[in-house]
C-alpha cells in the first residue's frame, strides 16, 4: 500500500489530537510499533515508514524536550530556587 502525502499528513494529524505518547527513539527503533499504538495496523512499506519516521521523529523529540523541561523545573522547585 502506497500512502500519498495528504493520507501521511492525516496520519500525523490524527496521532497528534490523540496525543504524543512516544519519544524520538521510539520511533526510530520501530516506527511499526508507533503507529500500532493509534490503531494504525495497515502494513506499510518501507518508502511509506520512512516518510511517516520522519514526521514522527520530529514529535518525539519534541515529547522528550518538554518532559526534561518539566523535571527540571519540578527539581528546581524541590530545592526552593523557584
Amino acid at each position: 500500500m502506497k500512502l500519498s502525502p495528504i493520507e501521511v499528513h492525516q496520519i500525523i494529524e490524527y496521532i497528534k489530537l490523540a496525543g504524543v505518547e512516544f519519544d524520538a527513539a521510539d520511533v526510530d527503533e520501530d516506527v511499526t510499533s508507533v503507529l500500532w499504538q493509534y490503531g494504525y495496523c495497515d502494513s506499510l512499506g518501507e518508502e511509506d515508514l520512512a516518510a511517516l519516521r520522519q514526521e514522527l521523529l520530529p514529535l518525539g523529540l519534541k515529547r522528550e524536550v518538554a518532559e526534561i523541561s518539566m523535571l527540571v523545573h519540578e527539581q528546581a522547585r524541590e530545592q526552593g530556587m523557584w
